[in-house]
């Protein structure tokens, strides 16, 4: 196993991208375009408030053979 560091960061854009761009996206699915700008809004102030700044991204790559 090889473990690859990578620290993103999360401005509030980038982390309304990694929601757009997951499975968190369903969650928005059937929600009026005013509700999904409120929810947006919410979760920038959230992370400020809560000082994230950064999203570990780190991953682990193993890679093995058959015999």
């Amino acid at each position: 196993m090889t473990r690859f560091p990578l620290r993103i960061p999360l401005a509030s854009a980038v982390a309304w991208q990694v929601v757009l761009g997951s499975g968190f996206r369903g969650m928005l699915t059937g929600l009026a375009e005013p509700a999904v700008d409120h929810l947006r809004a919410a979760f920038g102030r959230l992370l400020r408030e809560r000082g994230m700044t950064d999203l570990d991204a780190t991953s682990l790559i193993g890679v093995g053979t058959r015999p």
